[in-house]
């Protein structure tokens, strides 16, 4: 399963970090591999641009949400402690799978908050460098668009019949706001492990 490292959540401040909202995410994850059959294991996604609207995850004091200030940012210290960070911190974690750097990160989206925010090819470069120079030991993915996809489309609040029969399912029902191909890419028990871990649910 996908799990997000918000830049706007962990770097509140330039000179801080948290990652008080990731932690509580994994270890919704681990209580859930104490039961489950088939333990889960995640990648977790870095990097400015990251999934769920505004697709932008920049924080509030870092500047200008477009271009060329996105680029210059994120070549400042603070944004690469965010990423350095996020990485050591979780690169020794028995949960991770591997990383996700940046989501869609050549696409242009444009929206209330966001101008111009695709990522220059070599910032992107040096992110995906940098995940290899601190955790050699797992991979580094790169998520391009699907397309033909409304952010103002929602998850149903009942599951699908291909979905009941998962015990994290019937545990808690996903009520949140998601595109359809995310929907398709995500499992039915990520999901719901998602929508239990914002809802501080834990499983059945």
């Amino acid at each position: 399963m996908r799990l997000p490292s918000y830049w706007e959540s962990v770097e509140p401040t330039p000179d801080q970090v948290d990652f008080s909202e990731i932690d509580g995410l994994l270890a919704v994850v681990a209580r859930h591999n104490e039961w489950a059959v088939n333990p889960t294991r995640v990648v977790l996604t870095v990097g400015a641009r990251n999934f769920l609207y505004p697709e932008l995850h920049e924080p509030s004091w870092a500047g200008p949400r477009w271009q060329p200030f996105l680029n210059n940012m994120q070549a400042a210290p603070p944004y690469r402690a965010y990423l350095d960070t996020s990485i050591t911190r979780y690169r020794d974690s028995p949960l991770l799978y591997a990383w996700q750097v940046e989501n869609e990160p050549r696409d242009y989206v444009g929206n209330a908050s966001t101008g111009d925010d695709q990522i220059k090819v070599a910032q992107l470069s040096w992110e995906i460098g940098e995940v290899h120079r601190l955790d050699p030991g797992h991979e580094a993915r790169r998520r391009r668009s699907t397309g033909g996809t409304s952010p103002s489309t929602c998850c149903r609040s009942t599951p699908s019949p291909s979905c009941r029969s998962s015990a994290a399912t019937r545990a808690v029902t996903p009520r949140r706001c998601c595109r359809p191909a995310m929907r398709l890419a995500w499992t039915c028990t990520s999901m719901a492990l998602d929508a239990a871990a914002l809802h501080g649910h834990g499983p059945a």
